[in-house]
């Protein structure tokens, strides 16, 4: 029996207010999730998956327990989540951007780095202003050994986020591995790199 107090209130409201059992059980998986206690929370994503009709609150769901799968380092349960999330054939694009990416992402980790490939594009394709997908597929294209392509990729996360400065980060630890690129990339690298430092102190 659990003896935390937050926990304590949410089981309370969920037999004491039946009404509103959806929206407790994700404030539920929200505080587990921000505990780390991530099986918790993909128990109670599941819960709230079985009681609802509404496919886009499903893909909200198998969503969020791809990403508790993640922080479980647990990828291949992972690739399986985000690919329900695909096939519940989510309408918010943000929903669709982040199971293509998150799929991409969790399919480099397991080394399928052509799969993630095709999935970081079809995320790139929905929301390109966004950096994850850039920066993930450029990890698919390293994985490959496409070293130009996932510099131009890495490149590309840098522009549309300069304050994200992960793309940025790979992209010099590329150049430094592969200095037979340096000279081709010199001239973007510079340019990345005021970009971000541009960003930072605008942050300041």
């Amino acid at each position: 029996m659990t003896t935390d107090p937050t926990e304590q209130a949410l089981f309370r409201r969920l037999e004491s207010e039946p009404g509103n059992r959806t929206k407790i059980l994700i404030e539920l998986a929200t505080w587990y999730g921000r505990t780390g206690r991530h099986p918790e929370a993909i128990a109670r994503l599941e819960e709230l998956r079985a009681l609802s009709e509404d496919g886009e609150l499903t893909a909200k769901s198998l969503l969020a327990m791809g990403g508790h799968a993640e922080g479980m380092g647990d990828f291949e349960a992972a690739v399986g989540y985000y690919r329900a999330t695909l096939a519940a054939q989510p309408r918010t694009p943000a929903v669709r951007y982040y199971a293509n990416n998150n799929l991409g992402y969790s399919l480099n980790q397991l080394g399928r780095f052509a799969e993630g490939e095709a999935c970081c594009r079809a995320a790139r394709k929905v929301l390109p202003e966004l950096p994850n997908a850039h920066k993930n597929l450029g990890l698919a294209l390293a994985g490959q050994g496409r070293w130009r392509e996932a510099a131009e990729s890495y490149l590309e996360g840098t522009r549309v986020a300069p304050r994200d400065r992960r793309s940025y980060d790979l992209l010099e630890r590329l150049l430094c591995d592969h200095p037979e690129l340096s000279a081709e990339f010199a001239v973007a690298a510079r340019t990345a790199r005021d970009a971000v430092s541009g960003a930072r102190a605008w942050m300041n």
